[in-house]
């Protein structure tokens, strides 16, 4: 169901639940918490921000996952496992020999688009941390969660256009790279 809804909505939701005193995840875990973290939440603190949002966007795209992978599945012809249960296969050797390479596609489709979703991701960001928490590395200020998508967010916000096109014509450049490479590695 979370893949239909917006991924603000998702990331609204997400905040309530890791929010420190009262979310939900937080009272669960008090008993194992450390004090500073059932005080600032998970996305208070620099060190568990980025994996709390992580989870948050991959618990909403699993959906979309297995939505594919059993349509991959069921058009996995009965009879190529009848033949190989006959050739005494057994069901690990069933799966790697059979079921995975039958799958490959839907599984390189999916890698695909969750590459271009990390490098696109921004509503969750946004709607979960804006950015931060703000951590300090080397004298710096940064937030610990600003993406590439923030950052091509604040640059067209602050109408520094030059940069946000920069921006993304690079995501574009890294993406489209990264999506060949693995296609050839796959397909080898």
């Amino acid at each position: 169901m979370p893949f239909v809804l917006d991924a603000f909505v998702v990331g609204v939701v997400w905040t309530i639940m890791y929010a420190g005193r009262y979310g939900l995840l937080v009272n669960l875990l008090k008993p194992v918490l450390p004090a500073s973290l059932y005080n600032t939440g998970f996305l208070g603190n620099p060190n568990t921000a980025m994996l709390a949002v992580v989870v948050a966007i991959c618990l909403k795209n699993i959906g979309f996952g297995t939505v594919l992978y059993t349509a991959a599945l069921n058009n996995i012809s009965p009879d190529i496992e009848d033949a190989a249960k006959i050739d005494g296969a057994s069901g690990l050797k069933k799966f790697f020999k059979i079921t995975f390479p039958l799958v490959s596609h839907t599984t390189t489709f999916l890698v695909i688009t969750g590459i271009i979703g990390a490098f696109s991701a921004f509503s969750e960001f946004f709607a979960m941390t804006g950015g931060g928490p703000i951590v300090y590395k080397w004298g710096v200020p940064l937030g610990a969660t600003k993406v590439s998508g923030y950052y091509l967010y604040n640059h067209i916000a602050n109408l520094r256009l030059g940069i946000a096109s920069a921006t993304s014509f690079l995501l574009l450049i890294l993406t489209l790279a990264i999506s060949i490479i693995y296609s050839r590695l796959v397909r080898e």
